[in-house]
């Protein structure tokens, strides 16, 4: 017998954060820097804008006091996996 077992992105995250050092820290300072997402949205109001740069589609919506915040990183490519479609794929692997 088979036992499935789900891994979340939170799991994956803190196993990157502690068991192998990454500095996760770091990255969202370069995910920040990345894009420069406050430029491309500074004339845009409203939620739902995404921006692409260096092959990543940033998805990002803009909180009630105007901080922008990243929702989420894909690929920019067109035949790319939505998160929903990756979670499912993800779902149906046995490990």
């Amino acid at each position: 017998m088979t036992v499935r077992v789900h891994i979340t992105d939170h799991a994956v995250l803190r196993y990157l954060e502690r068991g192998l050092g990454v500095d996760v820290a770091g990255l969202r300072r370069r995910i920040a820097r990345s894009p420069s997402p406050a430029l491309a949205l500074a004339d845009r109001p409203g939620d739902g804008a995404a921006l692409i740069c260096n092959g990543l589609r940033y998805c990002l919506r803009r909180g009630a006091d105007g901080t922008l915040t990243v929702v989420t990183i894909t690929s920019a490519q067109a035949g790319a996996l939505s998160n929903r479609a990756r979670r499912l794929r993800r779902r149906r692997t046995v490990l």
